[in-house]
């Protein structure tokens, strides 16, 4: 086994806790740090590690904000699902990152050097094979604009869609992509409508709960986006079948299928 030549300063442990029932992942405690190495980031992980290698999942932040807390409770419950879970902005961090997706590229390149690094905490203990970019609103625009990085394992926009169509974002598109949307009351609606009639060389999944723009990511562990999220990445990242996965989207039960979710999809 390799051997640390040179010690990293340790992250910074972040107070936080959620607000309501434990999260529901199998790794229920979950801790949210700071690395030095990433200083313009914040990470979610389960608090102790198993022989799983956890999957990296880069979020964008409603806004393109850069606070890494802003979505903490939806955050956390992903990770508590077997993530690691790396959100652009600081903790409490202020101002706004760029839409063009390089702030989710910097995410993944870290992780990556950290799951090489013997020196690191993460070494040997993320997948990098397995990889997701994610993001509310502007962050959507993030993750879209993201998708072309060969890394990635699929794309998520949630309350998101382009502003102008792009044929060079969706040529660069090469996995599953999924839009999430808050119903005809979000001002996404249309714009992720136009993406996904416009995406017809990969598989594309299109739902949307009429809850408007704000998503449910502040309620307890995230909401029904969360549980959908976290199926979303349980069937793309680790190759579940059931109903917390492909499950949840495929098939004459599936489990939105049957809900107040609207759902088209193609290519699957």
């Amino acid at each position: 086994m390799a051997q640390c030549q040179n010690p990293l300063p340790a992250p910074n442990r972040v107070s936080w806790s959620n607000r309501g029932s434990p999260l529901s992942g199998s790794y229920r405690d979950v801790v949210v740090e700071q690395h030095q190495t990433l200083s313009r980031h914040t990470v979610y992980r389960p608090a102790s590690f198993t022989a799983e290698k956890l999957p990296i999942v880069s979020w964008g932040n409603g806004g393109c904000g850069a606070n890494g807390l802003s979505s903490a409770e939806f955050l956390a419950e992903i990770a508590s699902h077997g993530y690691l879970v790396i959100a652009n902005g600081a903790p409490n961090g202020g101002g706004n990152d760029p839409d063009n997706g390089s702030t989710h590229i910097a995410a993944i390149d870290w992780a990556t050097e950290q799951n090489d690094n013997p020196c690191s905490s993460l070494y040997n203990r993320i997948n990098e094979e397995k990889v997701a970019v994610m993001g509310y609103s502007c962050g959507g625009l993030m993750a879209l604009n993201a998708a072309g990085d060969a890394r990635l394992s699929t794309v998520v926009a949630m309350n998101s869609g382009l502003l102008n169509p792009s044929q060079n974002v969706y040529a660069r598109m090469h996995t599953p992509v999924a839009y999430f949307n808050g119903g005809p009351s979000d001002i996404a609606y249309s714009n992720g409508q136009r993406d996904y009639q416009s995406i017809n060389h990969v598989p594309v999944y299109h739902a949307n709960l009429p809850v408007g723009h704000g998503g449910t990511y502040d309620q307890d562990n995230g909401g029904e986006f969360a549980r959908v999220g976290v199926a979303w990445l349980n069937w793309h990242l680790k190759d579940n079948q059931g109903a917390n996965g492909r499950g949840m989207f495929l098939g004459n039960s599936c489990g939105i299928c049957n809900s107040n979710w609207t759902i088209e999809h193609k290519n699957f």
